[in-house]
């Protein structure tokens, strides 16, 4: 990920990125000749990766008598339909996709009701997708 961050940046960090791998794959194997959109997939990959750093579920696994092997992340958590997803992880993932927009940072005193209004409602809006809290 250092390697993307420093192709990426904008800063003179000197060019140590061109001897990793992600660079040399994403450069010269998927979009060779192409930098613009080689740079535009290793930005995209960058947010997932980060994305995925700050998805709880990626480090978590329920071992209990219903999942004896690990429930993979929730992966294996199944729902009635909700959200347009029938399994916990990919409930998370959507609702942070719904949620977006870009907040002024840092957050200031008059913003911080708001964003506690909206964690709330997302809670809320989540609430009836686990029917026993506590298991989580």
């Amino acid at each position: 990920m250092q390697a993307i961050v420093q192709w990426l940046s904008v800063a003179d960090d000197g060019d140590d990125y061109l001897d990793s791998y992600m660079y040399d794959y994403i450069q010269n194997r998927l979009y060779p000749g192409e930098t613009a959109l080689a740079q535009s997939y290793a930005l995209r990959l960058l947010i997932h990766y980060v994305g995925d750093i700050h998805q709880p579920l990626h480090t978590e696994a329920q071992y209990s008598t219903a999942y004896p092997t690990g429930d993979k992340g929730a992966n294996s958590v199944t729902l009635p339909y909700h959200y347009g997803a029938d399994e916990l992880h990919a409930v998370w993932d959507i609702l942070m996709y719904t949620e977006h927009k870009s907040v002024a940072r840092p957050i200031n005193d008059t913003y911080w009701p708001t964003f506690q209004e909206n964690s709330d409602a997302l809670e809320a809006a989540g609430a009836d997708a686990v029917t026993d809290p506590s298991d989580y």
